[in-house]
């Protein structure tokens, strides 16, 4: 009975994790650069040259370090190429007044892999 009750109890947890990459959408990308402007600013180059921004997102980078102490560049995985799992999320920023806090979506990197060369 006890095992049933475990098995039932995480059973949602793991389809829940199965849902949230099947929604969302998939990027082969080369990591460019990191840096803190008026905003946070992480940007990925796809492989058609397009620049992809992820600063500002609710992100997991998983055990890569993107962010750095002031947002700095991490020339270690400068030009390297990611798989990444995305999906718009609603992330609170400040408006153009810079005072009122406002929610919009913002891309967010659900999970990301690094591809072997």
């Amino acid at each position: 009975m006890r095992i049933l009750l475990l098995i039932l109890l995480y059973l949602p947890i793991i389809g829940l994790g199965q849902n949230v990459l099947g929604e969302c959408n998939e990027l082969i990308a080369e990591y460019s650069y990191s840096e803190f402007g008026d905003y946070p600013y992480i940007i990925f180059t796809d492989l058609d040259g397009n620049e992809w921004d992820f600063g500002q997102g609710y992100n997991d980078f998983g055990s890569f370090d993107f962010e750095g102490d002031n947002f700095d560049t991490n020339d270690m995985l400068v030009g390297k190429k990611f798989k990444i799992h995305w999906a718009n999320k609603k992330v609170e920023t400040y408006a153009e007044d810079g005072e009122t806090v406002i929610e919009i979506e913002f891309p967010s990197v659900i999970k990301i892999e690094l591809l072997e060369k």
